[in-house]
């Protein structure tokens, strides 16, 4: 791997299967717990601020204020420390063995096996996600994991849903 890149840093942000734990709502150290922390941060005093300072009239502004500070307390603290660190399994995808197939096959990514794309894979993954875990490890055959890691961190995890 790149030596730009810790190979540890890519390890942790992108799964076996090449989908991102890194921007899962799930991810400890994830970018939603991290974003949540940030958003606390700068939120710290702002409901109290306004039930002290805005007229009445603008009230449920602040309700909606607090109730968005109860979630993002929620968001940064976070259960997975991704799929290979012993995922929280409420996080992944039922019964996914792709973990364990890529240190059968000692690769770090399906895409780097000689077996990609397996029948094994094809019959699990469904739908969209079928659609993202050929994609995503075609990119990765492709190019590197290092420039696939640049790309997958940029983004969504689930922007794909909503196109």
């Amino acid at each position: 791997m790149n030596k730009n890149i810790d190979k540890d840093v890519i390890l942790k942000a992108i799964a076996p299967c090449a989908f991102c734990c890194f921007t899962c709502a799930a991810m400890k150290d994830g970018i939603i717990e991290k974003s949540s922390k940030q958003l606390l941060y700068y939120l710290e005093g702002y409901y109290e601020f306004n039930r002290i300072n805005l007229p009445l009239r603008y009230r449920g502004f602040s309700k909606r204020l607090k109730a968005l500070n109860r979630e993002l307390e929620k968001m940064s603290d976070r259960p997975c420390l991704g799929c290979r660190a012993g995922a929280d399994k409420r996080c992944c995808i039922p019964d996914c063995f792709i973990l364990e197939c890529a240190k059968t096959h000692k690769v770090d990514f399906c895409g780097q096996c000689a077996e990609f794309p397996c029948s094994r894979a094809m019959d699990f993954f469904k739908g969209k996600n079928l659609e993202q875990w050929i994609k995503n490890n075609n990119r990765i055959r492709e190019s590197s994991a290092e420039e696939y890691y640049a790309f997958a961190v940029s983004k969504s995890h689930y922007h794909f849903f909503a196109e």
